[in-house]
């Protein structure tokens, strides 16, 4: 992964909503956060094939393992 974002600007990280985070989701995210990457998107997929409940579960998960940008 470090390999693949060395020379980025922007990142743009996609969750399952199925799945939701999963920890390689957290692991990545800390280490956009110590190369510096702030900027950035959530892709939440999958939400036609979950119950809106799950959808909305799973968008509150990401929200919670995506830093605030500073």
């Amino acid at each position: 992964m470090l390999a693949g974002v060395t020379g980025i600007d922007y990142v743009l990280l996609v969750v399952a909503a199925d799945d939701g985070p999963m920890p390689q989701t957290r692991e990545h995210l800390q280490i956009l956060e110590l190369l510096g990457l702030s900027s950035g998107a959530v892709a939440l997929t999958k939400v036609d094939a979950v119950a809106a409940q799950r959808a909305a579960e799973a968008q509150s998960e990401a929200r919670c393992c995506c830093p605030e940008p500073h």
